[in-house]
């Protein structure tokens, strides 16, 4: 991978659990200690710790219903909205570190209206499930259709005004360049929205069969051959549970670490490379900080 310039790294604490039902992800920022990892980054690099202070919204565990999460949601994914457009209009890369997958909502909108690049702008997606659900698909969910459950859906065009419509009312990117790895968990409206818009899909069999760098190598020659920029969202649920167990809706059969890790390498040095999130750790569920060192292990990966 072609060295760029060294770059200034934003860790942005997405300490949100108001898009989903289990909030315990709102402890995954200030438990990932992105504080030390500069210690593991090349000569070169600076980092900024930006922390949003999103639960400080309100007290989460009294808001039982996603209709009264809706306003904290909205207002969470446009502080990272806001925060990731003015790091890329300055030349900071955004890293997000999350908090529940409603991030994507905002990390992506962000970016991709600093750059200018609606709809040329792609982005690879590892997770376990699909997120692409819309208001009319969202309660065949297993956890009742939450925000989080959304943010594919929304960031290409279909979705609340206040999710789709962010920093500017363009549609951020075109279906068909976002590519999904890992899926083994879904409901049928999802299917119906990936197929019917044309989002690339690797589901969990296909990673298996034919091996992650193989798949990894289709996704990217996909984005670069169709985009002028992208980036990568990481929901930790999409590694197998025995590589991150700290994750809020764990899923068997998942993307082992160690091959991802190898595919990573170095590609946050790409000169087209223009964000990344890791999301939904929910450190209430860890085991000894594994999926803490997973997390510092894939920010070096990308960043050797």
């Amino acid at each position: 991978m072609q060295q760029s310039t060294a770059r200034t790294l934003d860790f942005i604490l997405y300490d949100c659990g108001w898009g989903c039902a289990d909030y315990g992800c709102q402890d995954g920022p200030e438990a990932a200690q992105m504080d030390k990892i500069s210690e593991r980054l090349p000569q070169g690099f600076s980092t900024i710790l930006t922390d949003l202070k999103l639960r400080d919204l309100g007290d989460r565990s009294t808001y039982k219903t996603k209709h009264e999460t809706f306003d904290h949601t909205v207002t969470s994914v446009k502080k990272l909205a806001d925060r990731c457009y003015k790091d890329t209009k300055n030349g900071v890369l955004p890293i997000v570190i999350g908090g529940d997958h409603s991030s994507a909502i905002g990390t992506w909108s962000g970016v991709v209206s600093a750059l200018e690049m609606e709809e040329e702008f792609g982005l690879i997606w590892i997770d376990a499930h699909m997120d692409a659900h819309t208001p009319k698909t969202s309660e065949q969910g297993k956890w009742g259709g939450w925000w989080h459950g959304m943010p594919v859906a929304s960031i290409t065009g279909e979705g609340a005004d206040e999710f789709t419509k962010l920093i500017t009312d363009k549609k951020k990117l075109k279906a068909e360049h976002i590519v999904l790895i890992g899926i083994r968990s879904f409901e049928p409206g999802e299917e119906e929205y990936i197929k019917t818009h044309g989002i690339k899909c690797y589901m969990a069999e296909d990673v298996k069969a034919r091996g992650f760098q193989t798949v990894y190598d289709e996704a990217i020659e996909h984005i670069q051959k169709n985009c002028k920029g992208f980036g990568v969202s990481i929901d930790l649920d999409g590694f197998d549970p025995e590589d991150a167990p700290g994750v809020g809706t764990p899923e068997e059969n998942g993307v082992r670490a160690e091959r991802a890790l190898k595919a990573f390498k170095g590609l946050g040095n790409h000169p087209d490379f223009h964000g990344l999130e890791i999301v939904e750790y929910n450190p209430n569920n860890g085991l000894n900080g594994k999926t803490r060192t997973l997390i510092h292990d894939l920010v070096h990966s990308f960043f050797e």
